[in-house]
């Protein structure tokens, strides 16, 4: 799932869902031209997520 928020807020919203191919690839395309914070976050269990990148503000 990649998230983002709006900067200087501390709630992160889902953006898009992506799963990955045979290959472990993921691609996705996206424009918006605020400046926000994103990051990409991996489902693990039922219940939780676990983070999987560094913030990247763009």
């Amino acid at each position: 799932m990649f998230q983002f928020r709006e900067r200087g807020t501390t709630t992160w919203k889902n953006l898009k869902s992506v799963w990955t191919t045979s290959a472990g690839v993921a691609t996705m395309s996206y424009r918006y031209s605020k400046v926000r914070d994103y990051r990409f976050s991996l489902y693990s269990t039922p219940i939780s997520w676990d983070l999987g990148s560094a913030i990247t503000t763009r």
